[in-house]
């Protein structure tokens, strides 16, 4: 296959925007040209917006829990 005959990142941007499988499937594709230190940081984001969301969810069962009591008594 010759070099022109491939597509480009820059190609596949516009694509990407429009499409959230084409875009999911980009971002995984280009996690293999990532350095070790690149993927540990990616890793180590994901986890704080998973461990945020956690609070969050938390803290908001509780407030409906606390509000369901508040309102019974």
């Amino acid at each position: 296959m010759s070099n022109a005959s491939q597509i480009t990142p820059e190609q596949l941007k516009p694509l990407t925007l429009k499409n959230k499988v084409i875009k999911k499937a980009y971002e995984e594709l280009d996690r293999f040209s990532w350095s070790y230190k690149e993927i540990l940081l990616y890793e180590s984001e994901e986890k704080r917006v998973r461990d945020n969301n956690s609070v969050i969810h938390f803290a908001v069962e509780q407030g409906k829990k606390r509000g369901k009591a508040e309102g019974m008594a």
